[in-house]
């Protein structure tokens, strides 16, 4: 049932066989996209003039946005998913697939106010994040 859930975006039938966070955000934004492409293709008029099949009972009933995605998962009643949507790799993800910059620095710098002796690989990949960043807001401005 999950394989066809996965093909068909039915999220209800895929989300009791997601065990990580991984897996519950590859689920939702996978039906997020079906979703919308969903509703893009039925905004053409078929080429052979005949209405578009109904969709399956159940299609899209849970369309979410991207950040409503995020805050699903992070208030899930499943404690471990809660936990792993807290990490911080997770939540780096979080505000990079979010695009929220600003979101990401005041997380860095709360973090590196309540952490002083914070994990090295994770100031490592702190620092890197800002300088691609910066690196990309120059290529930016001069494009």
């Amino acid at each position: 049932r999950a394989i066809i859930a996965a093909y068909s975006g039915n999220l209800e039938k895929l989300l009791p066989v997601c065990e990580s966070w991984e897996d519950h955000l590859w689920a939702y934004f996978k039906t997020f996209v079906d979703i919308h492409v969903e509703e893009e293709i039925r905004l053409v008029p078929r080429l052979d003039g005949r209405p578009w099949e109904p969709l399956p009972e159940g299609f899209g009933k849970k369309s979410l946005s991207p950040r409503a995605i995020f805050e699903e998962v992070e208030n899930s009643p499943n404690q471990t998913l809660r936990v792993e949507a807290a990490a911080p790799f997770h939540m780096i993800e979080k505000h990079l697939v979010l695009n929220d910059v600003e979101g990401l620095l005041n997380t860095y710098h709360e973090w590196l106010e309540s952490h002083p002796n914070m994990d090295h690989h994770l100031l490592r990949c702190m620092v890197h994040t800002i300088l691609f960043m910066r690196m990309m807001n120059r290529h930016m401005e001069s494009t």
